[in-house]
Formats: C-alpha cells, structure tokens, sequence
C-alpha cells in the first residue's frame, strides 16, 4: 500500500493537473483506493487541483466536505419545510407523552419508533 501511494506522489509532482483517471491508468492504483487517500487526508486537494472524490449523495465530483452544494442546500430546506409544516414537533410530544418506563427492559422496536 505505501508503495502505491509513494507512486501516486512521484507521479503527481510530475503530473500535479492530473486527473483522477489520469493517476489511476498511470499508477495502477484504483479510484476507489485515490478517494480513500484523499478522504484521510494523505493527499491534499489543495495541492492537485484537478482530482476529486464522490458526493456521498449524488455521487457528484466535490473536493470539499461529504456533501455538494446542491444536496446540502437540498436536505437543509427538506429539514426546514419539517420543522415549519410541525410534523417533527408532533413527533416529539409523542414521544414524550410515552411512559419512559420500560418493565419488560430495552427492545430493538423501542430504537425504531424514534424519530
């Protein structure tokens, strides 16, 4: 493994534009194992500014955070309309009205019937 990544880094002194398929065809190294290094944060974006890894929603090329910018604004408008139309608030007065008191100990159903 670290022969590979010390092959990713010489190629990329070399080829610093490089793309992901670029590296990848160069270097023998899989994308999937390229994404894995940039996430752990042995290669730095910053330094390579054509490579990239997936959205771990949509699957979209990014090179900041877990989320683009169109599923992050996406789910923080889904929440929004939640929070606004008062379904997450019924939920939660449910859920408090329940006796806390379990006889019977904890079940796996208990966990699911969370919101």
């Amino acid at each position: 493994m670290n022969d590979q990544l010390k092959d990713c880094f010489d190629y990329l002194r070399r080829n610093y534009r490089s793309s992901n398929e670029q590296v990848c065809a160069a270097t023998g190294v899989s994308n999937i194992q390229l994404q894995i290094w940039m996430k752990e944060g042995k290669l730095h974006l910053s330094d390579y500014p054509n490579l990239s890894y997936q959205c771990a929603s949509c699957a979209e090329p990014i090179r900041e955070h877990k989320l683009c910018v169109s599923c992050s604004t996406r789910i923080t408008r889904d929440i929004r309309k939640l929070s606004e139309s008062g379904t997450v608030q019924q939920r939660i007065k449910q859920l408090e009205s329940k006796p806390q008191g379990n006889a019977s100990g904890f079940k796996i159903s208990d966990r699911w019937n969370r919101v």
